[in-house]
């Protein structure tokens, strides 16, 4: 296939994404394969060496959240100052893949074999260090690499190896675990290996990185508060992705409690939303090429915003599965075009360093939002016992959606 640079308008205007593009942002399948199967299949390992408390292993999951405030703004940053000359046959962006994969490939394969609480805490931490040095240069590569006009298909396509990965961690990770528990680390350690070496050959044949001028700490923070339709943007990624994550830890509880499913049911409908999902992304992603990208989020929000509403009076699997359709549908638009929104807003200066601050705006959502709803899940279960508190989630969640809605809303104003 003959290369077209990425300036031509004959290669900008292309309805189909070329074998590189396809391979650009596979690292995501790897570590979005790997975190969720750390994640779901680590306090299982730590009740098996005889931890029983529970805020221990809290301690040891939530750790994530310690590194991913400050480290994807960092790593960022790092990005933005490597010279070029240290870089110049991995690219900037390669370099630190590199270098963080087989940290979080040694981290994952040695949880299984670890024995002792504190051994398996500093392996779990420093695969999450070693994860949000790893994530920031993926996503920075589409704005560094692509044109405007291609990057939401690309997230895209993205979104939907973070759906693979995903599924791979819910669904396979609990079934190759009872066959042998190191097996689900190993298989998702191999994953990251093959799609980190597959985005590594599509930098190789992407056409050569835009320069980068860095900023200080100072003036990008002053850059991002100026730049109001940015700042509202990032405050609504925080509230979207915060009810989405807001969910996720109690969906199982909720299906098996209130709808009465069994848990092989329960992740037959996840399966479901994450193939609805996928789908979703990829048509999203090819739209936001084209047409209004704050619009068409504000269609998916529309319908995350539905699915929440109909959450709350749902009592029976069958309509379950229409919100589950919703759901996926709605969040295909809010995790592939959020970013290629932020980018075109920031244009193509410190590009490592907002890609941070927009990476780390989702862990802010991600990180917050499950001990809200929790909350309001444990107040429910006191005042109004009668009314299954679980369901209480579902308008908790719809609450942080509606402000990320009106954030979007705020940040589409200020551009006018």
């Amino acid at each position: 296939m003959e290369q077209l640079a990425s300036t031509t308008p004959e290669y900008i205007e292309r309805q189909h994404l070329c074998a590189w593009e396809y391979a650009l942002p596979a690292g995501e399948l790897g570590i979005s394969a790997c975190q969720t199967v750390l994640v779901a299949l680590l306090p299982m390992l730590l009740v098996r060496q005889g931890v029983q408390s529970s805020a221990s292993i809290g301690f040891v999951v939530g750790g994530e959240g310690m590194f991913a405030l400050a480290l994807p703004w960092l790593a960022g940053r790092a990005l933005d100052r490597l010279p070029a000359s240290a870089a110049r046959r991995l690219g900037r962006h390669g370099v630190f893949l590199t270098i963080a994969a087989p940290i979080m490939v040694v981290a994952l394969c040695s949880l299984p074999l670890l024995s002792d609480y504190w051994t398996t805490t500093t392996a779990a931490f420093a695969f999450f260090a070693a994860l949000q040095a790893y994530q920031t240069p993926l996503i920075t590569l589409i704005v560094d690499t692509l044109p405007d006009a291609r990057r939401a298909r690309v997230q895209g396509v993205r979104s939907v190896y973070r759906a693979c990965g995903l599924s791979f961690g819910l669904a396979g990770g609990g079934f190759l675990f009872a066959v042998a528990p190191a097996l689900p680390f190993a298989i998702a350690a191999a994953l990251l290996v093959a799609s980190t070496a597959a985005t590594l050959w599509a930098r190789r044949h992407a056409p050569p990185e835009r320069p980068v001028a860095s900023q200080s700490t100072r003036s990008l923070l002053r850059r991002v508060r100026n730049n109001r339709p940015a700042m509202w943007l990032l405050i609504a990624n925080a509230l979207w992705n915060g009810a989405i994550d807001g969910v996720r830890p109690y969906v199982f509880v909720f299906t098996t409690t209130v709808l009465g499913m069994s848990i092989s049911a329960s992740s037959s409908g996840l399966s479901a939303l994450v193939a609805m999902l996928a789908m979703s992304s990829l048509f999203f992603g090819k739209l936001g090429d084209s047409r209004d990208r704050m619009r068409l989020l504000q269609i998916g929000l529309l319908f995350v915003g539905v699915a929440f509403a109909a959450g709350y009076f749902v009592r029976s699997p069958a309509p379950a599965l229409l919100i589950v359709a919703l759901a996926g549908i709605g969040a295909g638009a809010l995790i592939t075009l959020p970013y290629p929104l932020f980018a075109q807003l920031m244009g193509t200066r410190a590009t490592g360093q907002y890609s941070g601050l927009f990476v780390a705006s989702v862990s802010v959502g991600r990180l917050g939002a499950p001990i809200l709803v929790g909350a309001v899940i444990d107040l429910g279960s006191e005042l109004w016992p009668e009314i299954k508190p679980y369901r209480l989630l579902w308008p908790t969640a719809g609450v942080l959606a509606l402000l990320g809605g009106l954030s979007l809303w705020r940040a589409r104003r200020v551009m006018q």
